[in-house]
């Protein structure tokens, strides 16, 4: 009768100690995969696994895991296990700081007219066509353009498409006011624009071929836009503005299907489904990679102030983002934006993907994503000013 009720009491004890013991291999499990997706993004994706370019994809949340980890651990005074998450956070500070960082909120200032100070959208538009399909009603992407009045627009996917609705009552009195807006322009097929209050030059205007994919292939999603213009300030400066569109990911609306059937856990060939995502994002990366050197070469030639903004395709910390960033660029959102954000956001796909890059005498004084527009993309706004 002793002996059973000593099994009595030292059964949940015992229990506690498998349970703790669990608890500690996964924290110590998810603060090394923090800090394995933290630095993936220095391995080149031409030489090595397609599986770290899906841990920089995942950074974001296993960083979200990992400081909820913290806080239970240190809720119930483990103080000890509390410290593995932290240190891995510590040990991922780079890469922490460029995808949530932690500044003050930054309010987006509008340019004072004189090229003193200015403001810069970029928005992958996305044909201008509309996610919900209505094209009767006035374009959102359109109206938000007008309404923020930015001195420059930088927008990819730019072409109306096949779905042509240029004939639409609504579409004419839009676009005759972005022309008012924005007298100088440079539009090309299914590429990157920009609109300007200020006159600028051509200096780019070339499609860099994918890695793997004939160079004829029409297709916008396995090519990379770029353009360079060389823009006169009206207080004399010159300001070079860099607009990119990198290689999509090649997963089509049947793959974006498979990835939202995946994230419910409801999908008979998980397996399948999975070898099927990680093949594409690992065949779109190592294009990318060998577009954003290229890129990396056009900022190299270019003069001391640029700003290099657009749709990369790829998170902050990647290799194609580190490669194009390279020593020199800062980072707006990492200077004035607060916590973690999402650029793209169709089929559950929230990644971070539009970027803003610059160097020289500018400073980034706010930016903004703005949830609005037809787009699968969010708009970022950003304010500069000069710094002397």
């Amino acid at each position: 009768m002793t002996t059973s009720n000593h099994n009595t009491h030292t059964l949940p004890r015992t229990l506690l100690v498998r349970l703790r013991f669990l608890a500690a291999l996964a924290t110590i499990a998810i603060a090394l995969c923090l800090v394995a997706a933290a630095y993936g993004g220095y391995l080149d994706p031409r030489e090595h696994s397609g599986i770290w370019t899906l841990a920089t994809l995942a950074f974001p949340a296993v960083l979200v895991v990992d400081a909820l980890i913290a806080v239970v651990w240190l809720l119930f005074r483990h103080w000890r296990l509390a410290l593995i998450p932290i240190v891995a956070i510590v040990a991922s500070w780079p890469t922490v700081w460029v995808n949530c960082p932690l500044n003050l909120p930054h309010s987006v200032k509008p340019g004072d007219g004189r090229g003193g100070s200015f403001t810069l959208l970029t928005f992958n538009v996305m044909s201008y066509s509309p996610l919900s399909g209505d094209y009767q009603s006035p374009s959102k992407t359109m109206r938000y353009i007008l309404k923020q009045n930015a001195d420059f627009v930088i927008t990819q996917e730019t072409s109306l498409g096949p779905g042509d609705f240029t004939g639409l009552p609504w579409m004419k009195s839009l676009a005759d006011s972005i022309k008012r807006a924005y007298p100088y322009r440079m539009h090309g097929y299914h590429d990157v624009e920009l609109m300007s209050k200020y006159p600028f030059k051509v200096i780019e205007d070339s499609v860099l071929p994918h890695a793997v994919i004939p160079a004829d292939e029409i297709s916008c999603e396995y090519r990379a836009h770029v353009k360079a213009f060389d823009v006169s300030m009206p207080n004399g400066r010159q300001l070079r503005l860099v607009g990119v569109h990198l290689q999509s990911t090649g997963i089509d609306k049947e793959g974006r299907k498979m990835y939202v059937r995946l994230t419910k856990f409801d999908d008979e060939n998980l397996h399948a489904v999975r070898s099927t995502i990680v093949s594409k994002l690992s065949q779109s990366s190592r294009g990318r990679a060998m577009q954003a050197q290229n890129v990396r070469g056009l900022l190299d030639d270019s003069p001391a102030n640029v700003i290099l903004t657009g749709d990369f395709n790829d998170v902050p910390g990647s290799w194609a983002y580190r490669t194009v960033r390279g020593h020199d660029m800062r980072d707006a959102w990492a200077d004035c934006g607060t916590g973690l954000t999402h650029t793209f956001h169709n089929y559950r796909m929230l990644f971070h993907i539009d970027h803003v890059l610059y160097r020289g005498s500018l400073e980034a004084t706010g930016i903004r994503r703005d949830k609005a527009g037809d787009s699968d993309h969010y708009p970022v706004l950003t304010s500069f000013r000069w710094k002397n």
